[in-house]
């Protein structure tokens, strides 16, 4: 038997094994880079490359190369008082912020600009410049109200508040974004200093980059803290279980060892490209590996403590603890192993990678548990459980225990708990069907809110954020003066292989299509559309002759506006020989609304029905926030549709093999499925109570991370109970096996779900991220459903219910009515 020879191997080779882990640790702190080095950032380029917008993206850098589909950072400046702009608020704009933003970027890209500099603005740069300063290469441009591509759309209708772009190279969510975006707001905040920035200003930040900047903080922060509050929680709530502090350093050696190993070992084969990482999934894995693993420990180490008073030889007590838990062990960790790892089937990248992470973390902490955990009892031996020593042949229960362990048993009602089991389950095994229908109608509204609100979820990036973020806090200064869409145009790229849209007639078909798109504005919630025949919109002219200077130098000015406007809107003819133009239509809503999914769905039927027939051989695709969330929901919507699928049936072949009973194995299955409902219907309402104004939905990760850890994990304890029941069906017959065994296994599997709970509610102590609070929440909540009510009260009543017909039939058989006479 392999968990025989697997005891004898440990109990005789546990020095070695301990050298072996330390070692494989030391090793890969050398040969292994950290994980932060070879994760990637971002949120939509982990769609599928196949997806439309990331076709339309390529498409669009084919035949702009020139173009950066970068993030920006916006300075929103607006008045205090209500009164419009003036001379003094344009001047500081003008002639302090933008030089100093200038001198941020690389000297061969100031040049190109330093033409479209008044003096003031030569002066101010030049004073910037006598002060040493490091530039950003990732900031390529520079835009302001006077800017004479788009400079007349960045001053609001009521001239009230104006906005100043900051682009850059870098997507929302890279490494180095907050460096560009802290560069900027260290420009204002020494502005403000100076005392430049005219009194009745207020100056606020938005934009991608600014989004991006706040949730990569937000993530960092978050991750140090919740690895921080899962130790903390862990070692607390281990305390209270064994009222020892030696026991507490068994799991936590072996978990700390081989997280670390894990995710070293991750972190390598991410530097070789053999696998992907992406930001945070770091705090994913080990909240998951920290609640799994501790159970593993818990379960080794609880039958150490049965073993050694049973055995004089430390030896032999570690040896049949491996004979008689390993099997346990490995079943449970089988479950959720087989069952996180069905993620790797799915098409988002993150879901794909978090698969392989955590399946493969917790396969690290199993062989860590089988063998680091027991080469640590053995070392310890019987000072395990210090002050408490277990004695051969003596039983814990009539040896004298100290003053602390006294203390720590009343103050954690450990007989009380004990004496509750026990009437629990007497009152279920004498009820089965009352105990059932009475915790089913009290779980089934809340399971029904579930079910309805399944698909209600939020995509948004700064509904993740909390309100005192910058960002947060820009987008709402924007959306006073601005239409909100304006921080996410949808940009239409469309290629065609015959019609050069720098022509008369290309740029006619642009102007029926934008002419069309105007007449349903209203419908479509359109609030713009800008092209090479409008630059500047519906509602601005680019004829109009630029102010100030002489008649020729405004002719000058106006077409060096209309051939900037025009390489912007009119691409280069790509490698395939085709052509193409782009639109960019502002729509009135928030981009990261459902609402705006929506629209554009109707948006997109509107192009396909109105392009006008010589554009309707090529192709046309929409891209932006807002089309990257569409995409986002269809495949994220389709993931969970094939993961859940994938868990479930991987789950309950697990349960066939382990139970080989089919009524039992689609109960099991069915009751956790249920919980999930319940949890996540507690969770939405819950949510949405906390914040009923704001709150739009959970973020749209938390109904497949919750599955997939919830049907995993959940079943680990129901198969612990249901093994039990059978292995005491012999001793104690069908209905006392149920009852013996809920009392016999309350303690270990209630400590096992509390722990787990606990390590779970550290996302919600240490997340900054609404997603992590939401998240941690739906996980404690709903592990800690499964240990107090699933275990305990729906599976018992299920088995002592068929206990009972067992029985009613038997007696039938034994005593068969009388026939009449």
């Amino acid at each position: 038997m392999f968990f025989e020879w697997l005891g004898h191997f440990v109990s005789r080779a546990w020095w070695a094994i301990l050298l072996a882990w330390i070692a494989l640790l030391v090793t890969l702190q050398y040969v292994a880079p950290e994980v932060n080095e070879v994760t990637k950032a971002g949120e939509f380029n982990f769609l599928p490359s196949d997806s439309p917008t990331r076709l339309g993206e390529s498409l669009l850098l084919r035949s702009f190369p020139n173009d950066v589909l970068g993030s920006s950072v916006v300075v929103v400046i607006s008045r205090t008082d209500g009164k419009p702009f003036d001379d003094a608020d344009n001047s500081f704009i003008e002639d302090d912020l933008k030089p100093r933003l200038q001198s941020l970027m690389p000297v061969d890209k100031q040049d190109k600009e330093v033409a479209e500099n008044s003096a003031e603005q030569a002066e101010e740069k030049a004073k910037a410049d006598d002060h040493p300063h490091e530039t950003y290469p990732e900031i390529i441009r520079v835009r302001t109200p006077g800017s004479r591509e788009i400079g007349k759309l960045l001053m609001s209708d009521d001239k009230q508040s104006a906005l100043v772009i900051v682009d850059t190279s870098l997507d929302l969510m890279d490494y180095a974004i907050p460096k560009p975006v802290g560069a900027v707001e260290d420009v204002v905040a020494g502005l403000k200093k100076e005392g430049k920035i005219p009194a009745d200003l207020k100056i606020s930040f938005s934009g991608a980059a600014v989004a991006g900047r706040d949730i990569c903080v937000a993530q960092e922060r978050s991750a140090h803290s919740i690895e921080r509050w899962t130790l903390v929680l862990i070692v607390v709530l281990l305390l209270i279980v064994y009222r020892a502090p030696l026991p507490v350093l068994v799991p936590l050696i072996t978990l700390v060892i081989a997280i670390k190993v894990a995710m070293r070992l991750l972190a390598y084969a991410a530097k070789q490209e053999w696998i992907g990482m992406f930001e945070g999934i770091e705090v994913y894995t080990v909240v998951v590996a920290y609640g799994a693993g501790v159970d593993f420990s818990m379960f080794l180490t609880s039958r150490f403590h049965e073993e050694i008073q049973r055995h004089n030889s430390v030896s032999e007590a570690l040896t049949r603890t491996i004979r008689g838990v390993g099997p346990a062990v490995l079943a449970a960790a089988g479950t959720v192993i087989f069952g996180i790892g069905m993620m790797t089937f799915a098409t988002f990248g993150k879901f794909h990678q978090a698969g392989i992470s955590i399946s493969f973390s917790l396969f690290v902490i199993l062989c860590a548990a089988m063998t680091l955990t027991p080469s640590i009892l053995r070392l310890m031996g019987r000072y395990t459980f210090w002050p408490e020593m277990p004695e051969h042949g003596v039983e814990f229960r009539t040896q004298e225990v100290g003053l602390f362990s006294r203390i720590v048993r009343r103050a954690t009602f450990h007989e009380e708990s004990h004496v509750f089991w026990e009437r629990l389950a007497s009152f279920i095994t004498r009820y089965p069907v009352r105990s059932w229908l009475i915790t089913v109608l009290i779980m089934f509204p809340w399971a029904i809110v579930g079910w309805w609100c399944y698909d209600h979820v939020s995509y948004g990036l700064i509904a993740s954020l909390r309100s005192s973020a910058p960002s947060v806090q820009g987008t709402a200064d924007i959306s006073q003066h601005f239409s909100a869409g304006l921080t996410g145009p949808v940009t239409l790229v469309i290629e065609q292989p015959e019609i050069d849209f720098s022509s008369s007639a290309g740029q006619a078909l642009v102007q029926e299509l934008s002419d069309k798109l105007k007449e349903q504005a209203k419908v479509l919630n359109i609030s713009d559309v800008r092209s090479v025949v409008a630059p500047l919109g519906f509602y601005h002219k680019l004829d109009e002759a630029p102010a100030g200077g002489t008649a020729l130098s405004r002719i000058l000015r106006r077409n060096a506006q209309r051939t900037s406007t025009r390489d912007y809107y009119v691409g280069e003819k790509n490698d395939s020989g085709s052509h193409a133009t782009r639109l960019d239509i502002i729509l009135n809503g928030d981009p990261f609304a459902r609402e705006s999914i929506t629209k554009l769905n109707e948006l997109e039927a509107a192009i396909r029905k109105d392009l006008p027939e010589p554009l309707r051989i090529g192709k046309f695709y929409l891209i932006g926030s807002t089309a990257s969330i569409r995409d986002l929901e269809v495949i994220a919507g389709v993931d969970r549709v094939r993961i859940n699928f994938l868990v479930t049936s991987a789950v309950f072949l697990v349960l066939m093999v382990l139970i080989r009973s089919l009524p039992d194995s689609v109960y099991l299955m069915a009751t956790v499925i249920f919980s999930f409902l319940c949890t996540l219907g507690v969770s939405y309402v819950l949510f949405y109570a906390l914040d009923p104004v704001n709150f739009v939905g959970l973020d749209w990760t938390v109904p497949t991370f919750l599955f997939t850890i919830l049907v995993a994990v959940g079943q680990d304890y129901n198969i612990f109970l249901v093994t039990r029941i059978h292995e005491e069906r012999e001793h104690h017959g069908p209905l006392g096996s149920v009852r013996h065994a809920v009392v016999q296994t309350a303690a270990i599997i209630t400590s096992c779900g509390l722990i787990m709970a606990g390590t779970f509610s550290a996302m919600i102590v240490g997340g900054e991220l609404a997603r992590m609070t939401q998240l941690g929440f739906a996980l404690a909540f709903g592990v800690l459903l499964d240990t107090m009510v699933v275990r305990p009260v729906l599976v018992p009543a299920y088995f002592a219910w068929r206990a009972r017909r067992e029985q009613n039939r038997h007696r039938d058989e034994a005593h068969p009515p009388m026939p009449e006479a």
